[in-house]
């Protein structure tokens, strides 16, 4: 959204809610607030978006196949955010597009650490053909010095194996919670677009608001994966 709209609108709502105030109607003064807290919301969104789409760049080619799904849907969101703005209350659309964006950027987070893992275990090849080579020469040496020098070898290769297995659980939790965030931003876009008229509007709103509560514990789930995973 361009800087003179934002501030066009964000005016636009405080006279609002001037108005609501000098006539004493709240509705006045909440929808004026509202609508000025949630375009600022939207321009914040796509400040951060240039941001997001540079660390994409940085992915491998299959972290950025899973995480273009996200991508997509995130868009789609905010395409049912316009098209449904009766359906659904300002402060609820603002809310479930914050949430995606912060599955989305954690995504791509995850996704870049789980790159750094990879580039990580490369060697894995390596070090077990290096292990069959050093147990072939173990088993045909003939002094102790030699042996003691393939035995010391050896160990060094089957702890370096054991570094890059570690790894694997590490890489297999990101690619499973990036397809989590994916499914949970599913349903939340599934729900923006099933939203009903505004004469139901109210039965709606609840799966709306639980759909974010997932979102918001799959987000903290996922910022603790990570976490523990750069330890």
């Amino acid at each position: 959204m361009r800087p003179p709209v934002v501030l066009a609108v964000t005016v636009f709502g405080a006279i609002l809610a001037l108005v609501g105030i000098v006539v004493g109607q709240v509705a006045l003064v909440i929808l004026g607030v509202v609508l000025a807290v949630f375009v600022w919301g939207i321009r914040a969104m796509s400040a951060t978006q240039a941001r997001v789409d540079d660390s994409v760049d940085h992915l491998s080619p299959e972290s950025r196949i899973l995480v273009r799904p996200l991508k997509l849907i995130y868009n789609e969101m905010q395409e049912a955010s316009k098209s449904k703005a009766e359906s659904i209350s300002p402060y609820l659309t603002e809310q479930a597009l914050a949430e995606s964006k912060r599955l989305l950027d954690q995504s791509v987070a995850a996704l870049l650490l789980r790159d750094k893992l990879v580039r990580g275990g490369r060697g894995r090849y390596e070090a077990n053909k290096s292990i069959g080579d050093l147990q072939i020469r173990l088993d045909s040496s003939t002094t102790e010095e030699e042996k003691a020098s393939l035995k010391s070898a050896l160990q060094a290769r089957q702890q370096e194996v054991a570094h890059y297995d570690s790894l694997l659980p590490g890489i297999s939790k990101i690619e499973s919670s990036v397809k989590q965030a994916e499914a949970a931003m599913a349903e939340m876009r599934a729900r923006m677009i099933a939203s009903a008229p505004s004469g139901i509007a109210e039965q709606g709103s609840d799966p709306l608001r639980e759909a974010v509560g997932r979102m918001q514990a799959l987000s903290s789930s996922l910022s603790e994966a990570q976490e523990m995973l750069q330890r």
